[in-house]
């Protein structure tokens, strides 16, 4: 759902499918795991460009890691992170980038270990992340409107370090640094502020990297806000359907936060979940669809619910309704064999519009995956139609 636009601009079909991991650091150094006088760390880690790094890590002003704990010579502790994901309510890892592009063009090195810990950046409330792709024409939009109207740079004057990441390049190629800075400065004109970066270029350098799976991320354009403070992401930059006020976030991420508790209750029940939980909580056990079946069932903790089409040569179509004021569900179709989003020209295939359900039509055989969006809740019912035999390409 919420399938946000950039003010009077319509959005992009949902984004490129991410499948990732990341690893990070996990626990606290001790003296001899910290880094020199002159920032480079002891033992078997390199430096580039006079930036120390520790197993592929970029670290700034001599920061030091170990078992997922960031000190820097200052005493600053990096909050600790699962070190594997991007979520709501989470602490964001401390990715970094080597040569991230300025709008002016000049090259410097960012890390969220930096940011947190420098006290450089204490001008910042927040750090920001505008997330697009080069073939993304609802991306050029929200760039060219936002970077004309001087929107990027009120979030800024408000606390926030903008940080424009491009995931993909118009050809579904990892975005370089460079790929990011032409496409930002050519779509805006240079009117913005912040750092440019690609997400082929994230570190730690891993295939994918941690933007391309995460549920945080959308369609696109979209993006999230971590706050400065605790490193927390509080909060998306669009809900309901419209871009939220980001400069009262920025200027206040406490009172400002619109991202459900994590903690908080649940809007479903066990007496509401369906006959195949807990078995379908992974695509190996996913309960069978049938046409003209109403089937009710809920999504009431952070575990998904799968279900299998078998409908090979029919066009089906795939109706999943509930009560948008408890939460808001999506569902995408899912490829068991890579367990993972199911990609149709680099996009998700599935439904994620806003309302008080969704409808998706497809053909063949499918498993789909239903979710909570940002974590929410809620009861549903799902059924499926046979639209008849057709050719399934």
């Amino acid at each position: 759902m919420r399938r946000t636009s950039p003010l009077s601009t319509p959005l992009a079909l949902p984004i490129v499918a991410l499948a990732l991991a990341l690893t990070m650091l996990a626990g606290c150094g001790d003296d001899r795991e910290r880094s020199s006088d002159d920032g480079l760390l002891d033992g078997n880690n390199a430096t580039n460009n006079g930036v120390a790094t520790n197993n592929g890590v970029a670290t700034n002003n001599g920061v030091a890691t170990n078992n997922g704990v960031v000190t820097n010579n200052g005493g600053c502790v990096y909050p600790r992170n699962d070190a594997v994901s991007i979520g709501f309510g989470k602490a964001m890892p401390p990715v970094s980038w080597l040569k991230a592009r300025r709008p002016d063009g000049s090259l410097e090195d960012f890390s969220l270990e930096d940011f947190h810990c420098n006290p450089k950046w204490d001008r910042y409330n927040v750090l920001l992340f505008f997330v697009t792709a080069e073939w993304c024409p609802s991306c050029e939009a929200a760039m060219t409107e936002f970077g004309a109207d001087g929107t990027f740079l009120r979030w800024e004057d408000a606390g926030a370090l903008v940080v424009f990441l491009e995931l993909e390049t118009a050809s579904y190629a990892p975005a370089t640094n460079e790929d990011a800075f032409t496409t930002a400065t050519a779509q805006t004109g240079g009117n913005i502020p912040g750092y440019i970066v690609g997400d082929k270029e994230v570190m730690p350098s891993r295939a994918p990297s941690i933007f391309r799976t995460t549920p945080v991320i959308g369609s696109l354009p979209t993006g999230f806000i971590v706050r400065r403070s605790d490193m927390l992401i509080i909060s998306p930059l669009s809900a309901g359907g419209t871009w939220l006020d980001i400069e009262a976030i920025a200027r206040d991420p406490v009172t400002d936060v619109v991202v459900p508790d994590p903690d908080g209750p649940p809007t479903c029940g066990p007496a509401d979940e369906e006959a195949g939980e807990p078995g379908n909580n992974t695509a190996a056990g996913a309960t069978s669809l049938y046409p003209d079946d109403l089937v009710e069932g809920a999504i009431c903790d952070d575990q998904p619910d799968f279900y299998r089409v078998s409908l090979p040569g029919h066009r089906w179509l795939l109706d999943l309704s509930f009560d948008p004021t408890l939460g808001d569900l999506d569902f995408y179709l899912w490829d068991p064999a890579t367990d993972d989003y199911q990609l149709q020209d680099g996009s998700r295939v599935g439904s994620a519009e806003t309302g008080v359900g969704e409808v998706f039509q497809h053909c063949g055989d499918a498993t789909i995956r239903v979710f909570g969006y940002l974590g929410s809740t809620a009861p549903y019912r799902i059924s499926l139609i046979d639209l008849g035999p057709a050719p399934c390409n």
